[in-house]
């Protein structure tokens, strides 16, 4: 036969005073969730829009609309993209590919301290560069210890980042 196992004991359960505890908690709760009365709302004043308003639906109706919009349509299931024409257009300024070589002897080093740092994913594209060469000297560094000075462990990319920064910098500059 086995010996008995030892069951460590400890101070006994108060079940009810849980479940007292527990009662009054979801009470605070529903309290803190559940919203004041109808009657204490300032009533809401109908849209002046001068149009009347749209009919509700019997339930009928309502089924056979399901997936539709108001006027009977089929809604895509997802926003359509916009036209070209409505797309944020860009300024006409013809786009700058560089070389790191290209770029002044300071603003060389400020970019492959970024790269050392870790502050960018290995070597910036032909594109990033052509915006720091883009910049006067003075305002590219101020860019890029800008960028530096960021916490990038919550960037989902950096180099767009970046990016974003040096784009705000060539409107700025652009438009003097």
């Amino acid at each position: 036969p086995k010996p008995p196992v030892a069951v460590a004991t400890s101070a006994p359960i108060d079940i009810f005073s849980l479940a007292d505890q527990a009662a009054s908690a979801v009470q605070s709760l529903n309290a803190l969730t559940t919203p004041a009365p109808a009657s204490t709302y300032p009533p809401t004043p109908a849209p002046t829009t001068g149009y009347p308003p749209a009919p509700t639906p019997t339930p009928q109706q309502a089924s056979t609309y399901h997936g539709n919009n108001a006027y009977g349509a089929p809604q895509p299931a997802v926003a359509p993209a916009p036209s070209p024409e409505k797309q944020q257009q860009q300024p006409n300024r013809p786009r700058t590919i560089a070389s790191i070589e290209e770029l002044s002897t300071m603003v060389q080093y400020a970019v492959r301290n970024l790269q050392a740092t870790g502050h960018v994913d290995g070597t910036l594209d032909g594109g990033i560069l052509g915006m720091v060469k883009d910049l006067p000297e003075q305002v590219a560094l101020r860019s890029l210890e800008k960028f530096s000075s960021c916490d990038t462990s919550t960037m989902r990319n950096k180099t767009a980042y970046l990016a974003g920064i040096l784009r705000r910098e060539l409107d700025r500059n652009n438009a003097r």
